[in-house]
């Protein structure tokens, strides 16, 4: 009985994390608002998790990834095809065993503009687990 309560105290204080392994996709939204479709796999190995983001050319690997309890963050590294620029894109959000919550920043994306009005908070992107 002594071992169920360390199991709830370790889940009360946020040190479990869920594991990320498996297919996860979802749909974000394009240009024009068009929907276009995302995925993710995720794998853990020998203590090490690895990632990569499934593209319609290319698959590209996530890189910089960490999972604090039920937090989440990683990033994936893309060059623009009309001037080879290096984008890179932060996704951050909460991880459950069956939705991943994510929101997505480009950090590099360009020279920086002054924006004219306050920026809404990046649209929610919500995978699921498909495998």
């Amino acid at each position: 009985m002594a071992s169920l309560g360390r199991i709830g105290i370790l889940f009360a204080s946020g040190l479990y994390a869920a594991d990320p392994g498996g297919i996860w996709m979802g749909e974000v939204a394009g240009r024009n608002g068009e929907k276009q479709d995302v995925a993710f796999q995720f794998q853990t190995a020998k203590g090490s998790i690895t990632g990569v983001m499934f593209g319609d050319e290319f698959d590209l690997p996530v890189q910089d990834l960490k999972i604090e309890g039920d937090r989440i963050t990683f990033s994936v590294t893309s060059i623009n095809f009309y001037d080879n620029r290096r984008i890179k894109t932060l996704y951050s959000g909460i991880l459950t065993d069956k939705t991943m919550e994510l929101r997505r920043e480009q950090l590099n994306s360009g020279p920086a503009a002054k924006p004219t009005q306050p920026k809404d908070p990046p649209p929610l992107i919500v995978l699921k687990r498909i495998v």
